[in-house]
């Protein structure tokens, strides 16, 4: 049986190779999509406990093959402060960006989130984590998750120059074997015969020879309030049930400080100063 390595320190290495592109005529405002939401990911390596100082020195020009790779990271920061300054919507911008910042962007802006305008504050910037893959060897090495986990504002400091106020993270849930609604599944084919003849109606699909005198008995179904409700769930509906909770993933964030938010299952940690 292979012993699993142990490591006293962790090198970091920033894996984002920005490029612009510029006028020779005139200064161009830059896009907020492009500026103000930015998708960054690193690499996390293990260091030996013995280097050479020659092969200390090839690792800070960059050189990794004495080193063992633990992680890779990925996630995006928003610079709501910016954002704002600009004129722009935070929530519109990372709507048109990405679900998942949507949806983040939600919870968080919500009457109850931190960037509610109420008796919150809009102006703080937010580092969404989108995932930590652990290497096969330390995919269950929680320690050494957890410890990059703690100093992920630190590293996003280091790399990006900014210190995001706000760090979120939405758990996805495990998979659990539950049965579908009957009544729901009903309603969504319906729903589904509705579309169909109405993107078929306004495009024009198939052509004038190939309309039907026949109709769907969905296309003229009329939806009650209460089926609506079980179509659409409102924003208090859980995005997913408790049961389905990854509950270790859960554990372990809420071990250095992050709490979830309402039952929206996004994990948020604020963090004062690095």
């Amino acid at each position: 049986m292979t012993r699993k390595k142990t490591f006293e320190k962790f090198y970091a290495v920033n894996q984002c190779e920005e490029q612009a592109v510029f006028s020779l005529k005139k200064r161009e405002e830059a896009d907020a999509h492009d500026t103000c939401v930015c998708y960054h990911q690193f690499a996390v390596y293990g260091i030996p406990k013995k280097m050479t100082f020659e092969e200390e020195d090839r690792m800070y020009m960059g050189n990794t093959e004495r080193l063992t790779k633990i992680a890779d990271v990925r996630g995006t920061v928003i610079l709501c402060k910016e954002l704002i300054r600009r004129g722009e919507d935070p929530w519109l911008i990372c709507d048109d960006q990405d679900g998942n910042l949507s949806y983040a962007m939600t919870v968080l802006t919500a009457p109850e989130g931190p960037l509610n305008e109420e008796d919150g504050d809009p102006y703080q910037d937010v580092y969404y984590l989108d995932e930590i893959t652990m290497a096969e060897d330390f995919r269950e090495d929680r320690v050494i998750r957890k410890r990059i986990l703690q100093e992920l504002p630190n590293l996003i400091f280091r790399f990006l120059h900014v210190a995001p106020e706000l760090f979120v993270h939405y758990p996805y849930p495990n998979e659990i074997e539950a049965e579908k609604d009957e009544r729901v599944e009903i309603l969504e084919n319906l729903n589904d015969q509705r579309l169909r003849a109405a993107m078929d109606q306004l495009f024009n699909f198939g052509g004038e020879k190939e309309k039907s005198n026949i109709v769907s008995y969905g296309e003229k179904y009329q939806f009650s309030e209460e089926e609506l409700a079980l179509l659409y769930p409102d924003d208090s509906t859980p995005p997913y049930p408790e049961e389905a909770k990854n509950k270790e993933e859960f554990e372990l964030f809420e071990s250095i400080g992050y709490l979830e938010l309402g039952d929206s299952r996004l994990l948020c940690m604020e963090v004062d100063q690095i």
